[in-house]
């Protein structure tokens, strides 16, 4: 029945089900990129910062197709009388902008200004500012691997019985 008109253009049950299976672990791997940057601005919304001391700061390259420069960073801040050591630098923007002033605090023995959750202290960020881009971005391509997972597996669900 390779010439069947009744499943002539007709994509295999179980290739649809591959595709939509791909498609929607794509769209759950960008849906926890842009939980993890909302999660970690909605901690410190309100605005809580304490004074921190740079341990170090370093550039970090990376190396192949995709080659990058970002800044690692480590500071340690007292909150009600307990040591915290923090790394996280921004939520929503690349770090490579942010070796140079870091770097100058360091030699300086500068100390500057971390945002803190207060419930959790334990987490720490030095530049918390809310930047559209990569959550659109993020969102978009959730909505669209998300989306075409969810078509293709209603369409296998929905089709008709050969």
């Amino acid at each position: 029945m390779a010439n069947d008109p009744k499943t002539a253009g007709r994509i295999h049950p179980v290739l649809l089900l591959l595709i939509s299976g791909i498609f929607l672990l794509i769209g759950i791997v960008f849906l926890g990129g842009v939980f993890k940057m909302s999660y970690g601005w909605w901690r410190t919304r309100a605005e809580v910062t304490t004074e921190a001391r740079l341990v170090s700061v370093d550039l970090q390259a990376t190396t192949g197709k995709a080659a990058a420069t970002s800044t690692i960073a480590s500071y340690k801040y007292t909150v009600n009388g307990q040591v915290f050591t923090g790394q996280k630098i921004a939520l929503f923007k690349g770090t490579k902008e942010f070796h140079t002033p870091l770097s100058s605090s360091l030699r300086s023995g500068t100390p500057i200004r971390v945002f803190i959750d207060p419930q959790d202290p334990s987490f720490a960020v030095i530049d918390r500012e809310f930047v559209w881009g990569p959550i659109s971005v993020g969102v978009l391509l959730v909505l669209v691997f998300g989306g075409g997972g969810v078509m293709c597996l209603y369409h296998l669900i929905r089709r008709p019985k050969a």
